[in-house]
């Protein structure tokens, strides 16, 4: 007993020896990573399932009678935490509490054997949960010595979710995790699945290092890992059906095991400062140091160059010829698979398009980084498959063949796009994405009277060719590069599809029309 109130007395003298500052913050949080893939367990047959990472999703959501609606989630979350920290202004060091709310999105992406659904063709299962709940940890900070503008921290928090939800169908609808299944079988090939011992919370721990950065308008970046405690939040069994017979059986349990890059804003609302108690003593007088030259600093690196490699992510052998969009130039790849960025500024965060053709392309995120030599940056394209045909509203089209865009109508002298059409262009933007190497023709147009004189011909083969411009001009705005896989001529009043005799005829002669180029 002795010897613990001498320790209290040390830690309480030395505390008091240095000055103390009381600050209460609060700390908005959006956070961005990635889900770590399922990892499934082989009950019975052969394995089917491909576990792949992903950061977002982005499609149609397929329910199991034939429906589809736009499924569009990111893997990120945002919070709100407050923060009582005691700094010690001598060396800059602090010691912090944390208590705070928060908010996250997962999304685990599993690749299956492709196969063919009520005319959609299905190639993956995508789980999508939500965790809502509170935070409580500790935080250390340091490195802010001779009141510095940069320092450090590391935290461990405790996160317990009240309420954990999924998406189940195209809805779009949030509810609570159950049990369940549902089945994707069409001539007797597809696949089921079965939920099973849903939970309602989740508890898990998540370690923290990260960076400070003091001025104005503070920032914080960090990188988190957090990690599961206790009972999966769900048991999830798959079958695979070829034939009409089940080919392989895998279970996999459902657990929010991820990495998360956090970007904080630190908004100071309380401070208290101690100062050590005053000691009166005769000092004895100071040399006043004499100045000392600075040294110069060396030159700070202002700019990296990326070297780029894109391989096939299967064979790993390189893709030449890849084409990269970048700041308005155009980069290929050369036999080897290589390009490179040059003169990036240090600290540039942005994105570049690559497309390759038979390889699923997208947009790249990048920052440069100082670094010695040349900042190496490894690209994996998945290959795919060109189609022979392509399916669009329930047809099938071939080279050189057409389909009319039903949606796509216009009011008559006019080629401003409609919520419909706009919608009836997304399914087109999606077939340009799933099929990389697809080029198409959009053609547009009018109705007209008998009447009709020259000067009223001119401007209706005027507007056709406006309304395929209008819907090619809403395709590129959604879908970087696709500016020179797309056609577009106006045909005017010269091709209707039925007799300009009355306005409902009229208004089926007001149409945009899709022809297959390439494949």
């Amino acid at each position: 007993m002795k010897k613990l109130f001498l320790l209290f007395l040390v830690l309480f003298f030395n505390i008091r020896s240095f000055s103390q500052q009381f600050t209460v913050h609060l700390l908005p949080r959006y956070s961005s990573g990635f889900t770590m893939p399922l990892s499934y367990r082989l009950v019975s047959g052969q394995s089917f399932t491909s576990p792949e990472l992903v950061w977002k999703n982005e499609g149609f959501l397929v329910s199991p009678n034939g429906t589809e609606s736009p499924n569009n989630f990111r893997n990120d979350g945002f919070g709100l935490d407050v923060m009582f920290k005691l700094t010690n202004e001598n060396s800059g060091n602090a010691w912090g509490g944390i208590l705070g709310f928060y908010r996250q999105t997962h999304i685990q992406s599993t690749q299956i054997p492709t196969f063919s659904f009520k005319s959609f063709t299905l190639d993956r299962f995508v789980n999508i949960f939500r965790q809502t709940g509170i935070q409580a940890g500790l935080r250390r900070e340091f490195g802010f010595k001779n009141n510095g503008s940069t320092g450090y921290f590391m935290q461990m928090s405790a996160m317990y979710s009240f309420n954990v939800e999924g998406q189940y169908d195209n809805r779009g609808v949030w509810e609570n995790l159950k049990s369940g299944g549902q089945t994707y079988l069409e001539n007797g090939t597809g696949v089921s699945y079965v939920a099973s011992n849903p939970q309602t919370s989740n508890l898990t721990i998540a370690p923290e290092i990260g960076v400070v950065f003091k001025g104005l308008i503070g920032v914080e970046l960090s990188l988190s890992y957090q990690q599961s405690l206790g009972n999966p939040l769900s048991t999830e069994r798959f079958s695979y059906y070829q034939s009409n017979r089940i080919s392989g059986i895998e279970e996999t349990d459902v657990s929010p095991k991820s990495i998360w890059l956090n970007l904080r804003i630190p908004i100071k609302v309380y401070t208290h400062k101690k100062r050590p108690p005053v000691v009166y003593r005769q000092e004895p007088p100071q040399r006043i140091p004499e100045p000392q030259q600075r040294r110069p600093e060396p030159p700070q690196q202002r700019f990296q160059n990326l070297c780029i490699t894109v391989r096939d992510k299967a064979t790993q052998k390189p893709v030449g010829g890849a084409k990269i969009l970048f700041d308005g130039k155009v980069y290929y790849t050369d036999r080897d698979g290589k390009v490179q960025l040059s003169d990036l500024r240090i600290g540039q965060k942005g994105f570049f398009d690559i497309q390759a053709q038979n390889y699923r392309g997208g947009n790249i995120d990048f920052e440069a980084i100082a670094q010695t030599g040349c900042q190496p940056l490894n690209i994996n394209l998945t290959f795919v498959q060109p189609p022979p045909s392509v399916i669009i509203n329930g047809k099938v089209l071939k080279k050189g063949e057409s389909i009319a865009l039903n949606a796509i109508q216009f009011e008559q002298s006019k080629s401003d796009l409609l919520l419909d059409g706009k919608t009836e262009l997304n399914k087109v933007i999606d077939l340009m994405r799933k099929y990389p190497s697809l080029s198409i023709e959009l053609s547009g147009h009018t109705s007209s009277f008998k009447e009709d004189t020259q000067e009223d011909y001119q401007a209706n083969m005027e507007l056709s060719q406006d309304r395929a411009e209008a819907c090619k001009t809403f395709i590129v705005s959604q879908l970087r590069g696709s500016e020179n896989r797309i056609k577009t001529i106006g045909y005017g009043p010269n091709k209707p599809i039925v007799p300009n005799v009355s306005e409902e005829n009229r208004k089926k002669n007001r149409r945009v029309e899709l022809k297959i180029e390439s494949l």
